[in-house]
């Protein structure tokens, strides 16, 4: 009785193809007939159709630069003047204390300067007024720690000429706000 492999062997011989699968009835079946294993037909496939096609799209247009602020600067966009104000004083006053760690420090800079572009957007005459109703509230010896500091950033010559206009037009209002507060304590 021969074995499967020697059936393949003595299939090999005569150059027999197409004997892998095959039992071994059937390599037997192969080894009597003499000839190859007939290839099963197959039916040709059909070519994929395809589909029409359309004139091809053009490059979409590029879109258009648009140079927004940052959304920290939108904070206070709509922020009272009165309550801007406010913020501001109280934020130069921590700029301004040495007892303030740095990270806090860098922090309310920056926000010191987020809240002078707010005012800087506001009509220069409502923010005059809003500062003198301010200060007007505030004792005469704090008026006069701010007329001094605000004496020394004029003062200092590499400051650009932006900012110098800018605390001179402080000044004034200091200024004004402490007289009236003198005539309120004269009378």
């Amino acid at each position: 009785m021969q074995t499967i492999c020697d059936l393949k062997i003595e299939l090999k011989k005569r150059g027999i193809k197409g004997i892998s699968g095959l039992n071994k009835s059937q390599l037997i079946a192969l080894l009597a007939s003499g000839k190859s294993a007939p290839k099963p037909k197959e039916t040709p496939k059909e070519a994929p159709k395809e589909a029409p096609k359309e004139a091809p799209k053009p490059p979409p247009t590029p879109k258009l630069l648009k140079m927004k602020e940052p959304a920290e600067s939108n904070k206070y966009k709509n922020t009272e003047l009165k309550t801007l104000v406010r913020l501001e004083f109280n934020t130069e006053k921590l700029v301004k204390n040495s007892n303030v760690m740095s990270g806090e420090k860098i922090n309310a800079e920056k926000k010191l300067k987020e809240i002078e572009k707010a005012i800087a957007l506001r009509p220069e005459k409502d923010v005059k007024l809003t500062r003198l109703n301010f200060l007007q509230d505030k004792d005469f010896q704090e008026l006069n720690t701010l007329r001094i500091d605000l004496e020394k950033k004029i003062k200092n010559r590499k400051l650009p000429a932006p900012d110098i206009k800018r605390y001179r037009a402080q000044l004034t209002t200091l200024n004004r706000a402490i007289k009236l507060k003198n005539r309120e304590l004269n009378n």
